[in-house]
């Protein structure tokens, strides 16, 4: 890690850090300013910025930059989700191939499991972040899936990534911290609430979506199965 991770929002655009957090893409770079843009501020914050640089911005950097973090009181609590994120953006992305946002800063906290990415704002690009209720068609389900074809075919049988912690699944530790019953409800009020407007009827069962039709009889002891309808 050649710099800490930033702690606050503030520290993550300040023209020092963003400094440091860059160099070691693009040696020489002093930002000089950093504006920020749009907030996203759920669990974690989501923030838009752009940057002006003393000898100009390199090439190969856009000025327009995201940073994510898990930075407002309630990010705190749950720091560690950002790991898996974080660690495949510095790890891993640039081995497999897939289309991805590009990345020009991610790392890890060793004592607070804090992760911090920095991408490029696609928005200037005529793109869009996407959210849980975003439209997403058909042929664009059949674009994802073809990544993830290409993610699983650069890793598979790769002992590299195959013993990584921050690659193992996350289900089994879901139902122990939370139990079925749990995760079976608020499966039920996704599905009558807001997020469950346009879910047919027939599909509102949340026991059919709940762990135990995923292939577990216990949470402590995962199958080797495929989950149902895989």
């Amino acid at each position: 890690m050649t710099v800490a991770v930033p702690d606050t929002l503030d520290e993550a655009l300040s023209p020092g850090w963003l400094t440091s957090a860059l160099q070691p893409r693009f040696p020489g770079i002093e930002v000089t300013s950093a504006t920020l843009g749009p907030v996203v501020d759920r669990v974690s914050t989501n923030a838009r910025f752009t940057i002006e640089c003393a000898e100009g911005v390199p090439e190969g950097l856009s000025p327009n930059l995201c940073v994510k973090g898990y930075f407002n009181a309630e990010g705190r609590t749950t720091r560690a989700a950002g790991e898996p994120e974080a660690l495949f953006y510095r790890d891993l992305r640039d081995h497999i191939g897939a289309r991805t946002l590009r990345s020009v800063y991610a790392d890890l906290d060793p004592d607070t499991h804090h992760g911090v990415v920095i991408t490029e704002d696609i928005v200037p690009q005529n793109c869009a972040f996407l959210d849980a209720g975003s439209d997403y068609t058909p042929d664009q389900v059949a674009d994802s899936l073809a990544e993830y074809a290409k993610l699983h075919a650069a890793t598979w049988g790769n002992s590299r990534w195959g013993h990584q912690p921050w690659l193992a699944p996350r289900l089994t530790g879901a139902i122990r911290a939370m139990g079925i019953e749990e995760i079976t409800a608020r499966v039920d009020r996704n599905f009558h609430g807001p997020n469950g407007i346009r879910v047919p009827d027939e599909l509102k069962d949340a026991p059919r979506w709940s762990p135990p039709t995923w292939g577990w009889s216990r949470p402590s002891r995962p199958s080797t199965r495929r989950p149902t309808g895989a």
